[in-house]
């Protein structure tokens, strides 16, 4: 008994000594991260700007489409409403 009295000990010396090391490996990788933030951020612009030249033109194209339609439209109701003038101004002569 003894024994195993002494191998728990000495187990939970040994995680004591894990921990620290562990804590001191993360402050060492947090000060890395931070330097390799600020080359990410200068790729990251690249990126952006070529992403929203290829969305608008995508966008644009949607854009002539549609406004060709409501331009027909617009165009049949116009004729309509000179006819209804003609004969108007042709009652009062």
């Amino acid at each position: 008994m003894s024994n195993i009295g002494e191998w728990s000990s000495l187990k939970k010396k040994k995680k004591k000594k894990k921990k620290k090391k562990k804590k001191k490996k993360k402050k060492k990788k947090k000060k890395k991260k931070k330097k390799k933030k600020k080359k990410k951020k200068k790729k990251k612009k690249k990126k952006k700007k070529k992403k929203k030249k290829k969305k608008k033109k995508k966008k644009k194209k949607k854009k002539k489409k549609k406004k060709k339609k409501k331009k027909k439209k617009k165009k049949k109701k116009k004729k309509k409403k000179k006819k209804k003038k003609k004969s108007s101004s042709t009652g009062t002569m």
